[in-house]
């Protein structure tokens, strides 16, 4: 049985519980088709990795925004229809996003790692494969498709011998890990050695899925010298970016704030001032 890590809350939330035991499903049927040694392989013969932590920090762009290519989200009706990911990878780089995140989960997000990989080749941008990684086998899955960078989230791990396990698999595939934490709990998973960090103002332990944009002031001031600080999900404007630039962030993850619009490329442009 799942529990939070932190075991007085009892098990895991219905959705984020479903979510990953979807994915430890799909995980051993993945196994049952490539061997972790054939898929380790493959990553080694991927295209070289794309710096993302230097590239994200040396975009010229206002803010720098990781823009995040997504069909749906659990428990809102379908982003858009007319999804293209290679045309929307595309508008995004024109309009001055320092990277991609690519949701690669197919149940509860309409990803995957195919839909990353096209994304990925229609630009010269970094990108993180934005998945629910609980297996050795995805980090060397998701290198194998061109992933520069993982996420990886604490919630998903019931202690930090096991989440750094993860970490160092992704070091040995040549990646970058992204540590995504939401609480002050979280903050003892964090390694010492300038993590790059992800706060997740969406708690995927509320049953709600509650966003609270104030989770990334609270939290930015407590993480030690982190190479890169990255705040997520909730941000709707410019002013508020600029607000969570004074408690220290970096860059930002914006996802459906782009993908429920018309024109994705064109509300990034608008975020970073632009005209498009």
């Amino acid at each position: 049985m799942m529990t939070h890590r932190n075991g007085d809350a009892g098990e895991l939330p219905p959705l984020l519980k479903k979510i990953l035991e979807n994915k430890a499903d799909e995980v051993r049927a993945r196994k049952r088709l490539v061997s972790q040694d054939d898929i380790k392989k493959r990553s080694a013969d991927a295209p070289p990795v794309r710096p993302f932590a230097g590239s994200v920090l040396a975009c010229e762009s206002r803010h720098k925004i990781i823009a995040e290519i997504k069909r749906f989200s659990p428990g809102s009706s379908k982003l858009r229809r007319d999804f293209d990911p290679r045309r929307i990878a595309e508008g995004y780089e024109a309009s001055g996003a320092a990277a991609l995140s690519v949701l690669a989960d197919t149940v509860f997000f309409g990803g995957s790692l195919s839909i990353m990989s096209t994304a990925r080749d229609a630009v010269s941008l970094p990108v993180l494969c934005k998945e629910f990684i609980i297996d050795p086998f995805q980090i060397y899955e998701a290198r194998a498709y061109g992933a520069d960078a993982v996420l990886l989230m604490v919630v998903n791990f019931p202690d930090k011998e096991r989440f750094k396990e993860m970490a160092d698999v992704a070091k040995d595939a040549g990646l970058e890990a992204l540590l995504e934490i939401s609480d002050e709990a979280d903050l003892e998973y964090l390694p010492r050695s300038r993590p790059s960090v992800i706060i997740n103002n969406r708690n995927f332990r509320d049953p709600d899925l509650k966003v609270d944009v104030a989770t990334t002031t609270r939290l930015a001031p407590l993480i030690t010298n982190p190479r890169i600080l990255i705040s997520a999900s909730g941000i709707q404007s410019a002013y508020e970016m600029e607000e969570l630039q004074k408690s220290g962030v970096d860059a930002f993850l914006i996802g459906g704030r782009l993908m429920t619009e018309m024109d994705p490329a064109a509300e990034l442009a608008r975020l970073l001032g632009k005209h498009k």
